[in-house]
């Protein structure tokens, strides 16, 4: 496990980390003498204790845990992780309401408006049927379905009661 960690250490001090920023989790993967599956079990440090918790989590996993048989360590894991970076989302919209024209969509036999993304502004609200379209996707918001364009750009969909 030591060995797992030093090389995760040198890994993540060459990507600009400091050591204080470095999160470490370690588990095991366990399971009985003779069984195919394992549980993964958090690592501890006190090898009764993860004994112990692989034995209880055997029995809520399955309804029954085996005491009498010997546990069997599989897979040791390590995980280090700095800090989540920020990653600023930006919306460029248009000023208008980015309506195109209206169109019919055979396989749902109804006219709806076709919006381009590009132009839909925050805050707006599109009313299903609708189409949202952009370079690499288009997304269909149906009756009963209303959409608002949220300050990242994301459109978000709710079902109208």
């Amino acid at each position: 496990m030591e060995k797992l960690i030093d090389a995760g250490y040198r890994a993540l001090l060459v990507e600009g980390l400091a050591q204080e920023q470095i999160r470490i989790e370690s588990s095991l993967d366990l399971r009985y003498q003779g069984q195919s599956y394992t549980l993964n079990v958090p690592w501890g440090g006190d090898l009764a204790e993860v004994t112990a918790a692989y034995h209880r989590l055997h029995e809520i996993r399955y309804g029954h845990a085996m005491r009498e048989l010997a546990v069997e360590l599989v897979n040791i894991r390590v995980q280090l992780q700095g800090p989540e970076p920020e990653i600023p989302i930006s919306f460029v919209g248009g000023e208008e309401d980015g309506s195109m024209a209206s169109v019919q969509l055979y396989a749902i036999e109804e006219e709806v408006r076709v919006y381009m993304r590009s132009q839909l502004s925050v805050g707006q609200q599109i009313q299903g049927p609708a189409l949202v379209t952009e370079k690499i996707s288009s997304s269909f918001i149906a009756s009963g379905w209303c959409c608002t364009v949220h300050s990242s750009g994301s459109l978000v969909l709710q079902r109208k009661l």
